[in-house]
């Protein structure tokens, strides 16, 4: 697996995690 998408679905997932707090 590539570490740039990992790195994405992480950053994405915390933004997502952000906004639903």
């Amino acid at each position: 697996m590539s570490r740039y998408l990992v790195d994405e679905l992480v950053e994405n997932g915390y933004k997502v995690k952000i906004l639903t707090r």
